[in-house]
């Protein structure tokens, strides 16, 4: 259900789309054309690969449409220019095509969380905390900076081959404080005043602990069409997580239970405080965060057949 679409072009057709306006960097793979743009893996003059991120060209879009796809890509990069942290995209240049800026990215050799979430199989909940609070992390970092992330969901993280997390799509971005002309983001891990069109740095909160929730479920705690998502997501309590996965500690159903608590005043009154919570959740029930299970997915997030792995004292099966 939220699994991103790849589609992987041959190397002309790419270069044609580009009509050959690609500065210092050859296009090699075409792998998305989403809500911010057409996304290509290319390799630079020294052979390092990249994520180009670029406003969509067609004809068919409209003045609106290539208004906002342009604002977006600005907007990442004027976040990405501020913001730095391991767990965070980097953005490594801006250039132009066809007088249009792309923006580029590091490229992630990993895949994003909805895999996790699609996936037939429950995931262990001490991979999920380890998740979670590398996410807080990150999202500390930005709110740090004043800025908002807009748009946190299990799409917008990718897990690197190594077992670490990369925050990325930074196109929702913004300053809290003001009203925005429509409301932008997911709807199934939106805050109810970021639906009302006024995102906080505590609507980051709500939506990292829907995702977090969606990591240990398999699926967000609303789910249906958009307009039935968002009238959810302003009246309704998040339901309790161990009616999804009774494996979920109490602690750790109160941290995400308080994280979407509908009113701000009633969330963490940070993403160190989220952080703070998650860590002492584990420290509770694992020896360690340290959790990754080396071996437990290939390069294209696939579950291998059989893993096993023990981690101060605590064993993890794959079969």
């Amino acid at each position: 259900m939220f699994l991103n679409c790849c589609l992987f072009l041959p190397p002309m057709s790419i270069e044609k789309t580009f009509e050959g306006e690609v500065d210092q960097y050859t296009p090699i793979e075409k792998i998305d054309r989403g809500g911010q743009g057409e996304k290509y893996i290319a390799v630079d003059t020294l052979k390092n690969q990249r994520l180009l991120k670029i406003p969509n060209n067609s004809k068919d879009e409209s003045a609106s449409r290539a208004f906002y796809v342009l604002d977006s890509i600005l907007k990442e990069q004027d976040a990405l220019r501020t913001v730095k942290h391991p767990s965070i995209v980097e953005l490594k240049d801006v250039s132009k095509a066809k007088s249009e800026p792309f923006n580029v990215l590091e490229y992630i050799e990993g895949f994003d969380l909805d895999r996790i979430i699609t996936s037939e199989r429950p995931y262990p909940v001490q991979l999920c905390v380890k998740i979670a609070t590398e996410l807080c992390d990150a999202l500390a970092e930005v709110h740090k900076h004043n800025l908002y992330h807009g748009d946190v969901k299990p799409g917008n993280i990718m897990m690197t081959n190594d077992g670490k997390i990369k925050l990325i799509d930074f196109g929702l971005s913004g300053v809290p404080g003001k009203t925005l002309r429509c409301f932008m983001g997911t709807p199934h891990f939106a805050a109810p005043e970021q639906i009302d069109r006024k995102p906080e740095l505590a609507s980051d909160i709500y939506s990292a602990g829907l995702t977090l929730y969606a990591l240990l479920a398999g699926e967000p705690p609303f789910i249906g069409g958009s307009y039935r998502v968002v009238c959810k997501q302003l009246k309704e309590d998040t339901p309790d997580i161990r009616e999804k996965n009774p494996a979920v500690p109490c602690d750790l159903a109160e941290i995400i239970s308080k994280a979407t608590r509908k009113k701000v005043s009633e969330r963490y009154e940070s993403a160190e405080e989220m952080a703070e919570a998650l860590r002492k959740s584990s420290q509770a029930y694992f020896d360690s965060l340290e959790v990754y299970f080396p071996g437990c997915f290939d390069s294209k997030g696939n579950e291998k057949i059989s893993t096993q792995t023990t981690i101060k004292g605590l064993k993890a099966t794959y079969k």
